[in-house]
């Protein structure tokens, strides 16, 4: 059944990578998350049936990438999308699918799982309280942040945008010090910051 309404969503909705917060109105993803549609789903990006995991992660990416770019519209919605975020694991899921790939340079930045990865990442690294930006970081969030970020194409886009208001608010909290770390042992990552910034934001490995 739920993997029969992705399918139409998807039919309905062309999958766009390069203008994500276009791909679901918003309106739409909220009406999503109020059906319970991310928990649904959350357990298909780790279904044995490939068709199916994909399906989930497109409706996933397109939706929490949709959430990521009006969640200050609707403050009552917040917390409650962050807690499910957590609670149906839909990090740990996205990932799995692509972590025998991990470290690959043949990963598909566009992967919807990694799309996945990414917008539950920022949501809970933009929005979230201490302990939630904890769990981000204990999912590997700033290693998709520094993979994402090597591999934009082109800058000024929405993607490009949440990656940089997430690195802001990772270096300006109490994990600092564990995501300059991950940033500093990431080839090109810490070029990217500082070319957003247009300024130096982390500091020397030797420092």
């Amino acid at each position: 059944m739920v993997k029969r309404a992705a399918t139409t969503i998807l039919r309905k909705f062309f999958y766009a990578p390069k203008e994500p917060a276009e791909v679901i109105p918003s309106r739409l993803a909220y009406t999503f998350f109020e059906d319970g549609l991310l928990s649904k789903l959350s357990p298909l990006l780790i279904s044995p049936d490939e068709e199916t995991r994909e399906n989930a992660a497109n409706v996933l990416a397109s939706t929490l990438l949709s959430i990521s770019s009006t969640i200050h519209t609707v403050p009552e919605s917040q917390p409650a999308i962050l807690e499910t975020i957590i609670d149906a694991g839909i990090l740990p899921n996205a990932r799995a699918p692509v972590l025998p790939c991990s470290g690959s340079e043949g990963v598909d930045m566009t992967a919807e799982y990694m799309l996945t990865h990414l917008s539950g990442c920022a949501l809970l690294i933009r929005e979230g309280n201490e302990t939630q930006q904890i769990y981000a970081a204990d999912q590997e969030c700033t290693e998709t942040l520094c993979m994402f970020a090597r591999g934009l194409p082109s800058r000024g886009s929405f993607l490009d945008t949440l990656i940089a208001d997430s690195f802001t608010s990772l270096l300006s909290g109490n994990l600092r010090q564990q995501a300059k770390a991950t940033i500093l042992r990431t080839g090109g990552c810490k070029e990217w910051i500082e070319e957003a910034a247009e300024d130096p934001i982390v500091s020397d490995a030797s420092a």
